[in-house]
């Protein structure tokens, strides 16, 4: 599957942002997306892009990216 397959179907999908209680993170929740590989592609790069630990432009921020269940929890 390329890559940006993967990619379009994020772009073209809903989600969610949360900015957590404590005010230190900004949480992207990607809705399941279709295909199921499409949802585990993206999961993995969910999780090297919030082990980066990139901030938001301007902010302290830590950026965390996840996908949401089937079930519609993170």
């Amino acid at each position: 599957m390329p890559v940006t397959t993967a990619v379009r179907n994020v772009r073209a999908s809903r989600g969610t942002l949360l900015v957590e209680m404590t005010g230190s993170a900004l949480q992207i929740c990607i809705d399941p997306l279709s295909p199921p590989r499409h949802t585990r592609a993206i999961g993995a790069l969910c999780e090297r892009l919030t082990d980066a630990e990139t901030t938001y432009p301007w902010t302290s921020l830590v950026l965390h990216y996840s996908v949401k269940d089937a079930s519609g929890i993170t």
